[in-house]
């Protein structure tokens, strides 16, 4: 198990990588739930996906509030929360936090009008230390146009954006030996691609 403590000490896109071979790995452990949760609808998806949430946190000792302020689901320690007691206010219902240690997005229909957009957008506003975005699409064959297109928003900004994981899905098949997934840290200025066979990141050319 990998400790947020250790974990949160890394450089930012370490902290993505981890988390990737986290999700892949959870969700492959999980294969029957996940497939089961693919054939429902890809519009009840997000619910199922909770599952895997929980894993994540679970390995990362962390702990889960789905739909926190239109935020999918957000990660945090206990001492994250915000005290239920102040001079100004006594507010026992909910949980309200002021720190985000990695927070998730997942988007049913990357190709929808706003979609993957609008998640990866929201997601570069979010303070959080770790972001990511999973997500299924049905247009092309790869994700690669997808990564870019979403690093075109990182552009021509007068902040430096923190990097995002972005993780696509594939359905899922009962021949296969494991889940088929492509994944992206993309930042402003590089995106970088997991490579399975060869168990490397590697950093796409630019597109010009």
């Amino acid at each position: 198990q990998y400790l947020v403590e250790d974990m949160m000490n890394n450089s930012k896109i370490e902290r993505l990588k981890v988390i990737q071979e986290i999700w892949v790995r959870v969700c492959n452990e999980h294969m029957e739930e996940y497939t089961k949760a693919f054939a429902v609808s890809r519009r009840d998806f997000t619910k199922y996906i909770s599952l895997f949430v929980e894993l994540l946190a679970k390995e990362l000792k962390l702990q889960v509030i789905g739909e926190y302020y239109s935020l999918d689901f957000v990660l945090y320690k206990e001492e994250d929360l915000v005290p239920y007691e102040g001079k100004t206010w006594n507010q026992r219902l909910g949980n309200w936090l002021r720190h985000i240690r990695v927070v998730l997005e997942h988007e049913n229909s990357l190709d929808s009008s706003s979609g993957g957009y609008q998640e990866f957008s929201h997601l570069m506003l979010t303070t959080a230390d770790a972001k990511v975005l999973v997500g299924y699409g049905e247009k092309y064959d790869s994700y690669d146009l997808y990564a870019y297109d979403y690093q075109s928003l990182m552009k021509n900004l007068d902040y430096s954006p923190d990097p995002i994981l972005f993780i696509g899905e594939y359905f899922p098949t009962i021949s296969q030996h494991g889940l088929i997934f492509e994944s992206y840290i993309i930042a402003a200025n590089k995106i970088l691609k997991y490579i399975d066979i060869d168990d490397n990141w590697v950093e796409m050319k630019e597109v010009v």
